[in-house]
């Protein structure tokens, strides 16, 4: 077996460097101890000003001192001045409190000689690589100098929980590399020792436990030469040292992190709602909660008992989905609620399903307010989780929908934790040969792909997906602890639209992913959507449609389809404007957009004409839901000084029964749109 030896060969050792903290006691000063020395310095705590300059003044005690703005016995800034009377090279990081003048920092700078200027809150992984920079470890970047405080709450979160599980995974690793000292050549065994290794390199690494993180690399470095058959000498004799200073360390941490964890901001025991697809339920009665298996990673249930109660959480919370009791309150309560959260930013394409009691004509009431689905009442539990799998699936839009495919469960989490606190719904794989079953059921609009994966490896992975009509163009971004060019080249070369070496900086992984979605989002809007309505182009309209076709002659089920024609348009644009026109043309586009169900087919066939496709519908139903449509339409007002309404006319055609291909369903379409015409417009044909 050979394993990719592209790995990154420059190793950062910085405990020959010695920090002091100027600080009066608060918990800031002992969180930035703590993130330095997890980064390999070592540091030193004055509690006053005065001990400080005391400290400074014994020759090389210290290579650098990061200040605050305020101590308990004088402030930074004559501190900072009496620092340079005793050594005028010290360096010196000044944190400050509140952003002045851009003098006051020049002057920091030039008079006094300041290396580095931050403000609170900071984050801890951009702040570390800023003090590394000062040194030369790393090559000086401009790196943000102020983030949210809940970001370096969720940092410190996040290394509390990882020191809970590293005892673990460093014994985990030690009884895989005895393994390997029994049977040197049993390659199953070895392949496990290296992904052990080579996921605790990237975790601890990511999470601030920089030095473990290298241990971890050193004994991989030994399993590669292994696996390549490059060493024969005993393992045990070669990475020893580094197994027991493993163990010690994590157990080290594990101790600190956890012996008093409220001290740390506290460890989160429950997964964040937001790594879950949340099915906003609105239904009096029993709690749902009940359908949903405690172990079930994706999805989550917010139930609410009133339409108040429910527009208020839609306007909080990022829903994926919404079930509407249509007997709770009224009908026409339940109908309203459904009209007004798809009019919430970023709701347009919101999917819905109602709960019906039983009533003849619910199924027809909830396809016209844009229903996907209805379920009887009381709800079975398998029915709550069908339900919930299929509108997620539906969703277009919406929240950014990213899948991680990687077999390390502690990064992903460390990932996860990063990302849905930015607005993006996760879901993780660890077991890459189930992925085209998990991307059909999530439909992610990303992926981030790691590079060791056992059966498959990432780079073949990607050029699986690449060869893919339905995932060529999602965009793929490799998250990988292998650094070096050839791992770099292989990612481009497999189909990979960007690469990121761990361990991780959050906010350059949300900038680059956010550049992706947006990027891939500015694509389809160009060639799928026209810019005037919103909707489909003619184009993109045709092939779903045309694959519409396909699946209703595969599974056997009717879809209708319908043109529709702005009535006496000409005459709106020659009367009040060609802008009016567009006007009216954008608003019948919204409308046709907010009112129907998620999977509709909704385009503009050109000019003032339009198409739609309504799967799963009978033309009696869609025709009743088309009628509300323009209904609503008929009642909005337009112009400017003079103000006027406007109508459409619409012909519909059903396969199989008008036709069985594109072509023949659009003919008898437009028939049935031209006799709506002749009967005088403002009506919509479906038979003669």
């Amino acid at each position: 077996m050979t394993v990719d030896t592209a790995l990154d060969t420059t190793v950062k050792y910085t405990a020959s460097k010695t920090i002091l903290v100027a600080g009066d006691g608060q918990e800031i000063w002992s969180f930035v101890k703590s993130v330095l020395e997890d980064n390999g310095y070592e540091v030193r705590v004055a509690p006053t000003g005065h001990s400080a300059l005391e400290h400074i003044s014994k020759k090389n005690s210290v290579d650098l001192v990061i200040v605050g703005e305020e101590l308990s016995d004088i402030n930074g800034l004559e501190w900072i001045i009496k620092a340079r009377q005793k050594n005028p090279h010290l360096k010196i990081v000044f944190v400050a409190n509140i952003w002045r003048e851009a003098d006051f920092y020049q002057k920091l700078r030039k008079e006094f000689g300041v290396s580095l200027i931050v403000h609170r809150p900071f984050k801890p992984s951009i702040f570390t690589l800023q003090i590394d920079s000062l040194f030369g470890i790393v090559e000086e970047s401009q790196f943000p100098k102020s983030v949210e405080v809940s970001e370096v709450d969720r940092h410190v979160a996040m290394k509390v929980r990882y020191a809970q599980i590293l005892p673990s995974r460093a014994r985990q690793l030690a009884d895989a590399i005895e393994g390997v000292q029994v049977e040197p050549h049993n390659q199953k065994q070895l392949s496990e020792a290296f992904r052990l290794a080579h996921n605790l390199k990237g975790s601890s690494r990511s999470c601030g436990f920089r030095h473990i993180g290298d241990l971890s690399e050193q004994v991989e470095r030994v399993l590669i030469g292994m696996l390549n058959g490059n060493s024969t000498k005993n393992i045990g004799s070669q990475v020893s040292e580094q197994m027991n200073a493993i163990q010690m360390q994590a157990m080290a941490a594990h101790l600190k992190y956890t012996s008093h964890p409220d001290d740390h901001y506290g460890s989160e025991d429950s997964k964040d709602d937001a790594v879950k697809t949340l099915i906003l339920v609105v239904t009096a009665g029993r709690s749902l909660n009940h359908a949903i298996d405690e172990n079930n990673q994706w999805l989550k249930i917010l139930q609410v008992a009133s339409f108040e109660e429910a527009l208020r959480v839609a306007k909080e919370k990022p829903i994926d989905a919404a079930l509407i009791d249509l007997g709770l309150e009224s009908r026409e309560s339940a109908l309203r609620f459904a009209e007004k959260v798809r009019e919430f930013q970023g709701n347009e394409n919101l999917p819905l399903g109602f709960l019906s009691a039983g009533r003849h004509d619910d199924h027809l009431e909830s396809t016209r307010a844009g229903g996907s689905l209805v379920l009887p009442k009381p709800i079975a539990s398998n029915h709550i989780i069908k339900a919930a799998t299929y509108l997620s699936s539906i969703r277009q839009g919406g929240r950014p929908r990213i899948l991680i495919v990687d077999d390390d469960s502690d990064f992903t989490q460390i990932i996860s934790s990063m990302l849905v606190s930015h607005g993006m719904l996760i879901r993780s794989l660890h077991e890459p040969s189930d992925l085209m079953h998990v991307l059909q059921e999530f439909t992610p609009d990303l992926i981030l792909l790691d590079v060791m994966m056992p059966v498959i490896n990432g780079f073949d992975l990607c050029r699986q997906l690449r060869s893919t009509p339905r995932w060529q163009d999602i965009p793929i971004v490799f998250l990988t602890a292998h650094s070096g060019v050839d791992a770099r080249i292989n990612a481009f070369d497999s189909g990979a639209d960007d690469y990121l070496p761990k361990p991780v900086i959050e906010m350059e992984l949300v900038a680059r992913l956010k550049l992706r979605l947006e990027r891939a989002r500015m694509i389809r809007e160009r060639t799928d959507r026209d810019l005037l309505t919103g909707l489909l182009s003619r184009r993109a309209l045709s092939e779903q449609v045309n694959a519409l076709l396909a699946k209703s002659s595969r599974h056997h089920f009717k879809f209708c389809m319908s043109l529709l024609d702005v009535d006496h348009f000409k005459k709106v644009n020659d009367v009040y404007g060609h802008h009016i026109g567009d006007q009216v043309l954008s608003e019948l586009g919204q409308l046709l957009n907010r009112r129907f169900r998620v999977e509709d087919l909704r385009g503009r066939w050109g000019g003032e004409e339009f198409a739609l496709a309504f799967p799963h519908a009978t033309g009696d139903v869609m025709r009743a839901s088309l009628g509300r449509v323009l209904e609503e339409f008929r009642a909005k007002t337009f112009g400017d000084s003079q103000e006027f309404h406007v109508s459409f006319s619409a012909g519909m055609a059903t396969y199989p029964d008008d036709g069985t291909t594109f072509k023949e369903l659009l003919q008898v379409a437009d028939q049935r749109l031209y006799l709506a015409k002749e009967m005088g417009r403002n009506t919509i044909v479906i038979k003669g």
